[in-house]
């Protein structure tokens, strides 16, 4: 890998996981938090199941991911949380 020469490969995994799991992990929207907690099952399932497949992560996190930002997009929980941003009322009604 890129990194290899100057770190150990663990680091900049651990890294890498650091960077996809902190930032919706410190939101302080609750579907966020909830993306967070996805993708740490992600991670799970990866170290324990899929070790011997890399790549498999990816396409596992990409699936699930993705699986649960539509359920995010398609229950309107960003409206529920976010009113300001999507101008709507606590209600879902426009503002």
């Amino acid at each position: 890998m890129l990194l290899d020469q100057f770190m150990p490969r663990w680091i900049s995994y651990t890294l890498y996981v650091f960077l996809i799991i902190a930032p919706p992990a410190l939101s302080r929207y609750r579907h966020m938090r909830h993306f967070a907690l996805t993708v740490v099952a992600v991670v799970v399932l990866d170290v324990t199941l899929l070790r011997y497949a890399y790549i498999s992560f990816f396409c596992l996190l990409a699936g699930l991911a993705t699986v649960h930002l539509a359920w995010i997009i398609l229950t309107n929980k960003c409206a529920e949380e976010c009113p300001e941003l999507f101008g709507h009322d606590r209600a879902g009604r426009p503002a």
